[in-house]
C-alpha cells in the first residue's frame, strides 16, 4: 500500500477536525440544529466521505499499479529468458549446420581416400599381374575406408582367394610360355634344317646346270624326311592354335577376375557410404529437425508471451491512465523512498566497510596462519630428509645382514664338508682297525702300530684348519674322539 494515502488522510483530517470546530464555534450553542447550519456539515460529511472513497480508489490503483508492474516485469524477465533461448537454439542450429559441413568435408575426404584406396588397389593388382608378387592391402587402408573387422577378414579372404587363383592361373601361364617358347625353339630348329636344305638342293641345281647332268642329293632330298618335317610344322601349329586358345581363355578369365575386384571395390564402397554417410547425416538431420521442432515451439510459445505480454500493455496502459490522477499524493512517497533508498544505501555502505573489515581481518589471519605453516613444513621437511636417510641407512643394513648371512651360509657348507671328511676319516681308521685285526700280528706290534697311527692321525686332526677345528669342537670333537675312545688305545 502507498504510504502517501495514509498520511495525506492523517494530514486531512487535523483540516476536518480544524474546520469543525471553526464552524461549531461559529454555530450557536443550541440543540437544534437549523436546515441553514446543518447544510456545512452535511457538505463536510460528504467531503470526507468522498475523500475516503477517493483515497480508497487511490490505494486499490496503487496496488493495481503495482501488481501490473510486477507482472510486466516478469512477462519481461520472461521474455529476456524466450530471448536466450532462441539465441541458444539458434547457436545450436548454427553448431549442427556447421557440423553437418564439416561430416559433408569428411565424407568428402573419405570419398578421396577411398578413390586413392581403389587407385593403390588397382595398381598393387597390376603389379601383382606384371612381377607376380603378393601385393595386399593393408589393414591400415581398410581402416581409413571404415571397415569393420569382420568386413576387413572378408575382403581378405577374397583377395586371398583371388590371389590364389590368379597365382595358379599364373603359373599355368608360365608354363604355357615356356612350352611355347620350347615349340619356338624347336620351330626355329626346324626352320634352320629346312632352310639349310633348300640351300643345299639350290646349290645342287646350280651345280648340276652348270656340269649339264642332274645331280641328286639322297641325303637331303630324302621324302621322308620332308615328310617328318612337314608333320611336325602341323603338330607345332595345332599346338600354337591350342595354347594361343588357352591364352586367350586365361586373359578372358583374368579380365572376370578384374571385374570380380572392381565389383568388390563397389561393394566396399556401398557398405561404407550405407554404414557411415547415411547413418552420420541422418543423425545430424534427426538431431537438426529435433532442434528446428524446439525452436519452433519456444519461437511459438515466445510469440503467446509477447500477445499476452502487448495485453498486458494495454492493460498497464489503462492502469497508467487511472493512476495518472494518482501521481501527485505519490510524489511524496517517492521522495521518502528516495530518502529510504539513501538510508539504504548508507546502511549497505556500512556493511560493506564492514564486510571489507571482516575480509581484512580474515586475510591477516590467514596470513599469520600461513607464517604458522611455514616452520612446521619446514620441520616436516627436515623429518622428510631424516626419514629418507634413515630409509637409505635401512638399506645398508639389509644389504650387510644378507652378506653376513651369505656369508654364514659359506661357513655352513665348509663345516658340513668337515664333518663329512671327518666321517670318511674314522672310516679309514675303523677300516684299518680291522685289517690290523685280521692281520694276526702280535699285540704288542700292534698297540705300537694302532698307537704310531692313532699319534700321525692324531696329528694330522690337529694340523687341520681353524674352521675345521671350530667344526669339530661344535660337533662333539667330530671323529677324533671316537678314535680316542677306542679300546685299543
Amino acid at each position: 500500500q502507498n504510504p502517501s494515502c495514509g498520511r495525506g488522510r492523517q494530514n486531512y483530517r487535523p483540516l476536518t477536525r480544524a474546520r469543525r470546530t471553526a464552524g461549531s464555534r461559529r454555530t450557536p450553542r443550541r440543540r437544534w440544529i437549523s436546515r441553514r447550519s446543518a447544510t456545512p456539515s452535511r457538505r463536510r460529511f460528504v467531503q470526507r466521505s468522498s475523500s475516503s472513497r477517493g483515497n480508497k480508489s487511490l490505494r486499490r490503483a496503487e496496488q493495481e499499479w503495482n501488481a501490473s508492474h510486477q507482472e510486466a516485469v516478469s512477462l519481461k524477465d520472461e521474455k529476456a529468458n524466450l530471448e536466450d533461448k532462441m539465441s541458444g537454439l539458434e547457436a545450436e542450429a548454427d553448431r549442427l549446420v556447421e557440423r553437418e559441413k564439416r561430416l559433408q568435408r569428411m565424407l568428402d575426404t573419405k570419398d578421396e581416400t577411398i578413390r586413392e584406396l581403389s587407385e593403390k588397389l588397382e595398381q598393387r593388382a597390376i603389379e601383382s599381374m606384371s612381377l607376380g608378387s603378393s601385393g595386399r592391402l593393408g589393414e591400415e587402408d581398410m581402416w581409413k575406408l571404415g571397415l569393420t573387422l569382420e568386413q576387413i577378414s572378408a575382403v581378405d579372404r577374397i583377395i586371398e582367394s583371388w590371389r590364389e587363383s590368379y597365382n595358379a592361373k599364373t603359373r599355368e601361364l608360365q608354363e604355357v610360355t615356356s612350352m611355347v617358347q620350347e615349340r619356338e625353339d624347336q620351330l626355329s630348329r626346324v626352320k634352320g634344317i629346312v632352310r639349310r636344305t633348300m640351300d643345299s638342293i639350290r646349290a645342287s641345281y646350280q651345280r648340276s646346270s652348270r656340269d649339264g647332268t642332274p645331280t641328286r642329293d639322297e641325303s637331303l632330298l630324302d621324302a621322308s624326311q620332308f615328310n617328318g618335317v612337314e608333320e611336325m610344322l602341323g603338330s607345332l601349329a595345332q599346338f600354337a592354335a591350342n595354347k594361343s586358345y588357352t591364352v586367350m581363355r586365361l586373359e578372358q578369365e583374368l579380365g572376370r577376375k578384374r571385374a570380380e575386384v572392381e565389383q568388390l571395390e563397389e561393394e566396399v564402397q556401398r557398405s561404407w557410404v550405407s554404414s557411415h554417410k547415411e547413418s552420420e547425416l541422418e543423425y545430424a538431420r534427426r538431431e537438426l529437425e529435433q532442434k528446428t521442432a524446439e525452436c519452433t515451439e519456444l519461437r511459438a510459445s515466445l510469440s503467446r508471451k509477447t500477445e499476452e505480454f502487448s495485453a498486458a500493455q494495454v492493460e498497464l496502459r489503462v492502469m497508467h491512465e487511472e493512476v495518472q490522477s494518482a501521481q501527485d499524493a505519490a510524489a511524496h512517497a517517492q521522495s521518502q523512498l528516495r530518502a529510504s533508498e539513501e538510508e539504504m544505501a548508507r546502511v549497505r555502505r556500512e556493511a560493506s566497510n564492514a564486510a571489507m573489515q571482516d575480509v581484512t581481518r580474515m586475510r591477516e589471519d590467514l596470513e599469520k596462519a600461513h607464517a604458522e605453516v611455514l616452520p612446521l613444513k619446514e620441520q616436516l621437511n627436515r623429518r622428510t630428509r631424516e626419514v629418507r636417510e634413515l630409509n637409505h641407512m635401512l638399506k645398508a643394513w639389509e644389504a650387510m645382514r644378507l652378506g653376513k648371512d651369505a656369508q654364514i651360509a659359506s661357513l655352513m657348507e665348509r663345516c658340513k664338508r668337515h664333518e663329512e671328511e671327518a666321517a670318511e676319516k674314522a672310516r679309514s681308521v675303523d677300516s684299518l682297525r680291522r685289517k690290523l685285526a685280521l692281520a694276526g700280528r702280535d699285540t704288542s706290534l700292534n698297540n705300537s702300530l694302532t698307537s704310531s697311527r692313532a699319534r700321525h692321525i692324531h696329528v694330522h686332526m690337529h694340523h687341520q684348519p681353524s674352521e675345521a677345528g671350530s667344526e669339530y669342537d661344535y660337533n662333539g670333537m667330530g671323529a677324533s674322539s671316537s678314535v680316542r675312545s677306542s679300546p685299543n688305545y
